[in-house]
């Protein structure tokens, strides 16, 4: 606020937007007071500062700036300044006064009225109000009057006919009777919408119908129930489209599944042929034919799978049956040299032992002899023609002990050869019986990758199933093929329980003829022993039989020294009888471990009889799977 040549101004400084400057407009407050109107002759409108009390808009320019003084006083200003608007009487005078309070204005605009020129407004408001309201109640009377004549009975008349309308009865017709006020207006609108219900009606039934081609569906229908029956109309249409599509489609759809369902068929077909080769090769591979082999040019992954596992099975199984029989050949030679060399063993044990016996025989018959001469000797020094008759006897008899003695010697010399020939072939056959368990034992190896085996069949069996489960109609022929594995599993656990029943059976029969096999090879050793002791022995007693013989031909000789040499004989043929009778008990014990040779010996030969047995039949079963 300003004074601009002597002239009130006010001055609004705006920013000009991105521009390094302001926009001023300048407002003259006395031209815009002058501008203030009011109804009531002699007001005069005041802007005052709310604050300063200052003038600030008055037609008196020399007002402008100094301090507003009201006609009513002091009073008046307090009033002002104390409330937002309000209204001040004083004796001369009326003021009214309101704040203008803003952002950019703190004012406070104050007018100043003549009481007597405001209560001559005030009478005359009054004396208009009393004429409206005269004229008001003048007019109520006639509209009361015009009602009573004719509009009642309108109204009623037409609130029957809308009453019919609302009931659904569209032919109920509204008549005219030509009036244009209200009446008529309003009749001439239930008309126009009987006409939208008719037209609505008609555009629902051809709707209902499928009439799309219906004029009625042309007419208009303004109003969002037009719009809705359009809506309606096209979703129909387009519903109407749908369904025919999905009616195609379903059609097509099922020449599809028939379609697809004559090639399950076709397929299910093939799948069960192919089940039913596949059921006939693997019964045939269960009977024993292992060069049977599976087709793996199939429709299916899943049934090449099923063949590839089983052809591979086959040939792993062809394998392991050839191994066997392998084997079982082996053990069988095995068996028969280890049988041809306990029966050599035998007839050399029954040898020896025959010709200990007949040892045991001259040596007894040499004590027999000895001990007569023995005694012959005593009754010696009774008579000498009893000893010179008697020397002839006893110097044959020395000769015949001397040359049993050397037979017996030679039979020693012949049995020790015999025994270290039996030592030799006992040695040989416990290798053998070694080689023989490490047989067995590679046959356990067999035995276990035949449960291997039979695991991987479970495994197919139970894959089978599984594809027979996933192929739903066409798993019958799975389901064959799965019995089919299943079976051949069990075929040859039950084939596999056997053999290790078997190998078992072999094992015991083996560790037992092993362990004979060492007993007799210790016996062997000790039977070695005690003949070459016997040998031993017999040397020293041809050496003095041979001696004896000397002694009685120097008797035989010279009798007349017998006299003196009578004890000296006696005492030698004493000692002779002592150490034949020492022979005859050596000879006894050789022949019981002679006797107990054999008999180890016959176990040895029944239980690699056994064990021959036992291969023969394991070569049998092997022989039963028919492999290329």
């Amino acid at each position: 606020m300003y004074t601009d040549d002597g002239t009130p101004s006010v001055a609004y400084a705006s920013p000009v937007p991105e521009e390094d400057a302001l926009l001023i407009a300048v407002v003259r407050t006395s031209e815009r007071a002058q501008r203030f109107t009011s109804a009531i002759n002699g007001t005069k409108t005041t802007a005052v500062g709310d604050t300063t009390g200052d003038v600030l808009f008055d037609r008196n320019e020399s007002a402008f700036l100094t301090q507003y003084q009201s006609i009513g006083g002091s009073g008046v200003i307090e009033t002002i300044e104390s409330q937002d608007r309000g209204t001040v009487v004083t004796e001369d005078t009326i003021i009214a006064f309101a704040a203008v309070q803003d952002d950019a204005t703190n004012w406070v605009v104050v007018k100043e009225t003549p009481k007597s020129d405001a209560l001559a407004i005030a009478n005359n408001v009054q004396t208009n109000i009393w004429v409206l309201l005269g004229l008001t109640l003048i007019g109520l009377v006639g509209f009361v009057a015009v009602v009573r004549a004719g509009l009642i009975g309108s109204l009623r008349e037409i609130t029957t006919q809308t009453a019919a309308i609302a009931d659904g009865n569209l032919d109920q017709e509204i008549q005219d009777n030509g009036r244009i006020d209200e009446i008529g207006r309003v009749r001439s609108g239930f008309r126009d919408i009987k006409s939208y219900l008719q037209t609505v009606e008609g555009q629902a039934i051809a709707l209902s119908q499928q009439d799309f081609d219906n004029d009625v569906l042309d007419d208009e229908v303004p109003g969002t129930l037009g719009e809705s029956l359009t809506a309606m109309q096209t979703d129909l249409e387009t519903f109407i489209e749908d369904l025919t599509d999905a009616r195609e489609e379903a059609e097509r759809s099922q020449r599809d599944a028939e379609q697809s369902r004559e090639e399950a068929q076709a397929l299910a077909d093939s799948l069960e042929r192919q089940a039913e080769r596949f059921s006939t090769q693997m019964q045939q591979a269960a009977d024993g034919d292992l060069t049977q082999r599976l087709d793996t040019d199939v429709d299916r992954e899943s049934l090449a799978q099923i063949a590839t596992a089983f052809n591979d099975m086959l040939v792993q199984l062809e394998a392991l049956v050839d191994r066997i029989q392998a084997t079982a050949n082996a053990v069988d030679d095995r068996t028969h040299a280890m049988s041809a060399s306990t029966d050599e063993i035998e007839q050399s044990s029954m040898s020896v032992a025959k010709s200990i016996e007949q040892i045991s025989a001259g040596a007894e018959n040499q004590n027999e002899k000895l001990t007569a001469a023995a005694g012959e000797m005593t009754d010696l020094s009774a008579t000498v023609e009893e000893i010179a008759s008697s020397s002839n006897n006893v110097a044959q008899q020395a000769e015949d002990a001397a040359a049993m003695g050397q037979d017996g010697q030679a039979a020693a010399t012949d049995a020790i050869a015999e025994m270290d020939a039996i030592e030799s072939k006992a040695t040989q056959t416990v290798e053998e019986m070694q080689s023989l368990q490490e047989e067995v034992g590679r046959i356990s190896d067999i035995v276990t990758m035949i449960d291997d085996i039979a695991s991987q069949t479970d495994m197919l069996a139970i894959n089978a199933s599984i594809e027979a489960e996933n192929a739903s109609t066409s798993g019958d022929g799975f389901a064959v093929v799965a019995d089919e594995v299943k079976s051949l599993a069990e075929d040859t656990a039950t084939a596999t329980d056997e053999v290790e029943s078997l190998i078992a059976e072999v094992e015991a029969s083996t560790s037992a003829l092993a362990e004979d096999m060492y007993e007799m090879r210790d016996r062997v050793g000790d039977g070695q022993d005690t003949i070459t002791d016997t040998a031993a022995l017999l040397e020293d007693i041809v050496d003095r039989v041979e001696d004896a013989n000397a002694g009685i031909q120097s008797i035989n000789d010279a009798t007349e020294d017998q006299a003196a040499s009578v004890q000296e004989a006696t005492r030698m043929v004493e000692e002779v009888a002592s150490v034949s009778d020492q022979t005859a008990g050596e000879a006894s014990n050789v022949s019981a471990a002679a006797e107990e040779q054999t008999s180890a010996i016959q176990e040895i030969s029944q239980s690699a009889q056994s064990l021959q047995t036992q291969a023969t039949e394991l070569l049998d079963r092997a022989e039963q799977f028919d492999t290329s």
